[in-house]
């Protein structure tokens, strides 16, 4: 089973909406359908990789931090993903118990609470009702848009990003926003290109969300950007990435990145512009975070970020500049 590369990333859900629907599964209410469709050796997850997520989750007692998910992220699991998935375990610890609670109760009923173990047993009996769309891959991305632009809605970022997958500005906003890390929408690229990807999108994500500052602001050393997984930080990283390469604002013209050597390029442009306002690097301005990058409350402000893409062009291309 497998995600197709026009689906979106499967973290959308809550802690809350995740136990919510667990609790439903064991519970045996009416769930949605999860729609698949079949190409070859793999069935592809149109819509209910969430719900597939949650339940692969929950039986592997995985939330971001656990043993399938270090693989997947070479072992490069950042502090905040750590720390959503220890609160998303306890939640679930709380609310509708472990996976293994109702296994073991299983196992050995004696001594067990009652109602878990009348719940393992109908767990046996839960299904999840499966639909198949027919035809190819166009077919299986126009019903993916058709169905998430109703019920939940794909916002503007998410349709170009999946729309323009193979253009190289979408590659490299998502290399980034992984640290080079997961799925690799870079994979067909020749071997040197693909490392000279991942090392690049390590570098420009540490320049953008290190050092990790949680919380209240104790400390002067921050990061340009304090908040990794949110959508609006990666709309940030998407608008940044088009900034930093002046890609115009349609996109439906752009050619895709068939080599990997655009790709490159674009995400050398971005640490340029980096390493110009947040790093130790010779060609820094030294504009402090703290100064020119966050609000009193102790915030960063995407936009004060992008509006120096701008300023550092400004002066770049001003004939005083090279004086």
């Amino acid at each position: 089973m497998r995600k197709p590369d026009f689906q979106r990333e499967t973290s959308d859900w809550t802690d809350d909406q995740l136990c919510e629907f667990i609790q439903s599964f064991i519970d045996g209410d009416l769930i949605p359908a999860v729609i698949l469709w079949n190409s070859g050796p793999y069935n592809f997850v149109i819509d209910g990789a969430h719900r597939l997520g949650a339940l692969i989750a929950w039986i592997n007692d995985d939330y971001g931090d656990g043993v399938l998910s270090q693989k997947f992220f070479n072992n490069e699991i950042d502090e905040e993903q750590k720390d959503i998935a220890c609160k998303t375990r306890e939640k679930i610890k709380n609310t509708v118990k472990s996976y293994s609670e109702y296994k073991n109760a299983i196992l050995d009923s004696s001594g067990c609470d009652r109602e878990i173990l009348e719940k393992a047993l109908s767990l046996g009996r839960t299904s999840i009702q499966l639909q198949w769309v027919t035809g190819g891959a166009e077919k299986a991305e126009l019903s993916f848009f058709k169905i998430n632009q109703k019920a939940s809605k794909i916002n503007d970022t998410e349709i170009e990003l999946l729309k323009s997958r193979r253009k190289a500005f979408a590659i490299t906003s998502r290399a980034i926003i992984r640290a080079g890390t997961g799925h690799q929408y870079w994979s067909k690229f020749a071997p040197n290109i693909m490392e000279d990807i991942e090392d690049l999108a390590k570098e420009i994500h540490n320049l953008i969300f290190f050092p990790k500052t949680p919380g209240t602001i104790r400390t002067l050393d921050l990061p340009l950007i304090k908040k990794h997984n949110s959508p609006q930080t990666n709309s940030f990283i998407f608008d940044l990435v088009k900034k930093c390469n002046a890609v115009p604002a349609n996109t439906k013209k752009i050619a895709e990145d068939n080599d990997g050597h655009l790709t490159v390029t674009y995400l050398k442009n971005v640490r340029k512009f980096l390493r110009r306002i947040n790093s130790s690097h010779p060609s820094s301005l030294g504009l402090h975070p703290l100064v020119y990058f966050y609000n009193k409350r102790g915030n960063h402000i995407y936009s004060a970020v992008l509006a120096w893409v701008d300023v550092i062009n400004a002066v770049e291309k001003s004939p005083k500049s090279l004086n």
